[in-house]
């Protein structure tokens, strides 16, 4: 269900706090290069809001035309981001797996953003790269990707021929990040849009106060 709720405005020593966490776990590679996956995921969801057969989120659904009328300068400012833009389920992704290894088979399921052959090396590129930042920056898992301490525990303990498996079936697994939330991507668009760096950060910011209190929980 969508919600327009205003996320609360964090206070100055959660701010700082939030500043510390990345500073300590997140390096600027690992940045950019959650820059260029957001940015890649971002226009497999526009190409997706062309096809009447995808199941989106209400953020990318309710806010089609917002999307589909993006130019790629633009949609690359919304893609700036210290964080990945895009969730991946890893509670999902080891149900598929297990399906397959007990011969049950996947299950049919509705296609949604990771259809087709761009859609799907996209969902493999996330899964190594959660499980690469997993094995070697597990504090940078819940600030780059919103993972669980459990989730990243569970890909953690993977060889790389296991990983290779669960990111063949990984497809459904990954969805964009609060694709419920419509007022947070209707902001970002707009700000993008607008080139107003103060409102795009604003709504950068709220994000990582999302993702801090992921990590935080796991302490």
């Amino acid at each position: 269900m969508a919600t327009d709720k205003k996320p609360s405005n964090p206070d100055p020593i959660s701010l700082a706090t939030t500043e510390t966490d990345f500073a300590r776990s997140v390096d600027r590679e690992i940045i950019r290069q959650v820059g260029g996956m957001n940015l890649r995921g971002l226009r497999i969801l526009r190409d997706a809001l062309e096809s009447s057969k995808i199941v989106l989120p209400s953020a990318a659904s309710m806010l089609r035309e917002e999307w589909l009328g993006l130019e790629d300068g633009v949609l690359a400012s919304v893609a700036d981001c210290p964080y990945l833009l895009f969730d991946l389920s890893t509670d999902t992704a080891f149900a598929l797996w297990r399906r397959v290894q007990t011969g049950v088979g996947l299950p049919r399921l509705p296609p949604g953003l990771c259809e087709g052959q761009a859609g799907q090396g996209f969902a493999r590129i996330v899964c190594y790269f959660a499980w690469q930042t997993a094995q070697s920056r597990p504090a940078a898992a819940s600030l780059l990707l919103g993972l669980s301490p459990a989730g990243c525990a569970a890909l953690r303990a993977l060889e790389l021929p296991q990983i290779d498996e669960l990111a063949e079936t990984a497809g459904p697994c990954v969805s964009l990040r609060w694709g419920e939330d419509v007022l947070f991507w209707r902001r970002r668009i707009q700000a993008a849009k607008a080139g107003n760096r103060t409102a795009l950060w604003e709504t950068t910011l709220s994000g990582v106060q999302r993702l801090a209190a992921v990590s935080r929980s796991s302490a």
